[in-house]
């Protein structure tokens, strides 16, 4: 669990920006998930708040610049960090940017550009976006295929002691 309260701006670049984008990490053959806190933390369950990589494609080109992919990204969620083909200009075509999500909240398809009095619609792809189930908390499924609702069966704690013993042996 990562303790942020400064702004998503002086994040940006920071080790919390490098450790929460990785998402699970894997220490000792045993993975862990990395949360952002929040005041209302339960260990039991997963936060809905993740971060995604969410292109902007056919973005106008005058919005290449990061205070205005910002706010682009801004309509989404909050922005964390710009791809570095977005940071450098090195493509026009589609911008990328990392925002955080709540995926208990629908994921924006598109949205509304205005500029000049001209309405553009701008659409949004996500990248690998998981599922959030809303019964037990839980990133990976959905309520329709949560054990919680009845429609799968449990899964199977893993056994941790089997698995110190296996890497006590490897070790010894």
């Amino acid at each position: 669990m990562i303790n942020a309260k400064t702004s998503h701006s002086t994040l940006q670049g920071t080790d919390f920006t490098r450790l929460w984008l990785r998402r699970i990490w894997t220490i000792q053959g045993f993975p862990m998930r990395i949360f952002k806190w929040d005041p209302t933390f339960n260990p039991s369950q997963e936060s809905s708040v993740v971060p995604l990589w969410v292109e902007f494609p056919e973005l106008p080109a005058h919005l290449f610049q990061k205070d205005a992919l910002f706010a682009v990204a801004n309509m989404v969620g909050t922005p964390l960090q710009l791809d570095d083909f977005a940071v450098n200009q090195a493509t026009l075509t589609c911008a990328k940017v990392c925002i955080e999500v709540d995926l208990n909240r629908p994921l924006l398809e598109e949205f509304i550009i205005n500029i000049r009095g001209v309405n553009l619609v701008q659409k949004v792809v996500y990248e690998q976006a998981p599922q959030y189930c809303k019964l037990c908390k839980h990133i990976s499924h959905q309520e329709k295929d949560c054990y919680a609702s009845g429609n799968a069966p449990k899964p199977a704690k893993p056994n941790l002691r089997h698995k110190a013993q296996a890497r006590k042996r490897n070790i010894v």
